[in-house]
């Protein structure tokens, strides 16, 4: 396992070197996902998959050729399902920030918060997607859209319209309905197993505490309560008390 790891490594770092040869005018500005798809999940057909998504939309990320450098821990050290991946890469510091040419500041992340599931553990449920709009902003480092400043985004954001249907991921029993400053309207479901799932922004809840749910019930409606910058359904998926990325699932 450890030389597929090695091999399917040097293979994207060729992918990688030749693309950047064929189209050195790509903006770095759109160089900013390629790195996180590999630092955020250890299945590695999902990131060769995601990977290719990347390079189609033209993602290149400046620190790339450090995630592909890193293939993992020695198979004795494998990590448990939900276990965080907390190996820094050569060279990396999650803590170090680069300038680039135009004096913006980049950070070079490195390590998964203590708090995220590395991993995309089988769920021990029926599922579907909670939201039918188009993935708008993805699990992990980034820019937070209203301060500008660098953080971990613990769900996805999925776009939608005012009033849109939102549905329950699988069926649960729901924890908690409530409002917040950041979250706006939004509620928790309790799923088999020790997972839950939140969805926050919502124009209105339609659920209750205490209620249970099938996967795919009506539990309210898209928004922009809260601290958002347009209608949209925040969704997080957790294992006891760790973030696990729901792109994997929807």
């Amino acid at each position: 396992m450890r030389e597929c790891k090695i091999y399917l490594a040097s293979a994207l770092f060729i992918c990688l070197s030749a693309v950047r040869l064929c189209f050195p005018q790509l903006p770095d500005q759109l160089r900013r996902q390629a790195g996180e798809i590999l630092c955020n999940g250890r299945d590695y057909n999902v990131a060769v998959q995601a990977m290719g998504r990347a390079l189609a939309h033209g993602q290149l990320e400046d620190q790339l050729v450090q995630v592909l450098e890193y293939i993992g821990p020695p198979e004795e050290q494998a990590l448990a399902v939900c276990e965080t991946w907390a190996s820094p890469l050569p060279g990396g510091d999650a803590a170090a920030a680069e300038k680039d040419a135009s004096g913006a500041s980049q950070t070079a992340y490195s390590v998964l918060p203590d708090n995220v599931c590395s991993g995309s553990p089988l769920l021990p449920f029926e599922y579907s997607s909670p939201a039918s709009g188009e993935l708008s902003s993805c699990f992990g480092f980034r820019e937070d859209p209203i301060d500008a400043e660098p953080g971990f985004h613990y769900g996805i954001d999925i776009a939608a319209d005012s009033g849109d249907d939102i549905l329950a991921f699988a069926s649960g029993l729901v924890s908690f309905v409530g409002t917040g400053d950041g979250y706006g309207n939004y509620c928790i479901i309790e799923h088999t197993g020790g997972y839950s799932t939140l969805y926050a922004h919502l124009s209105q809840c339609l659920v209750s505490e205490g209620q249970d749910l099938e996967k795919g019930q009506l539990i309210g409606y898209a928004g922009q309560s809260g601290r958002a910058t347009g209608p949209h359904l925040h969704f997080e998926l957790m294992y006891q008390d760790k973030y696990i990325n729901p792109e994997y699932y929807i």
